[in-house]
This record gives structure tokens, C-alpha cells and sequence, in this order.
């Protein structure tokens, strides 16, 4: 049985895809001597982009230049 605090990203792994990966960059990051703000704001970038490729069911496969753009602005 499912818990009730199953997340999107439980939910819907064929698309977005980043959020898989999100602690080990930021693990990544805190080897790296990044800052702790640093690290916080790239986090929640990337999880904000996860659930915009979420929201329009992209995956991570379909990713490219014109697709971040769109992101982006």
C-alpha cells in the first residue's frame, strides 16, 4: 500500500527525471567547497526544473538547448 506522503516524483518517474540526481550533486557541490546557500539555491533550481519537466511531461531524455531556454525565460 501506498503512503500517503508519496511525492510526484514517486509518482511520475517517466517524466522529469533530475530529481534522482539532485542529493548527489549537492553532495557533490559540498565537496567541491561550495557554500551552503550555494548549494541550497542550485538544489531548489534544479527541483523547480524537475517539476516543470514534470508539469509538461518531458523527460530527461528529451532534453536540450531550446527546452532549457524555454525554462529559462
Amino acid at each position: 500500500m501506498l503512503e500517503q506522503g508519496v511525492s510526484k516524483r514517486d509518482t511520475n518517474q517517466e517524466c522529469g527525471g533530475i530529481g534522482a540526481y539532485i542529493e548527489t550533486f549537492a553532495a557533490h557541490l559540498v565537496v567541491c567547497g561550495y557554500a551552503r546557500g550555494t548549494i541550497q539555491s542550485q538544489r531548489k533550481l534544479l527541483e523547480l526544473f524537475d517539476d516543470w519537466l514534470i508539469r509538461r511531461r518531458c523527460a530527461i531524455h528529451q532534453l536540450n538547448d531550446e527546452l532549457v531556454g524555454a525554462f529559462l525565460t
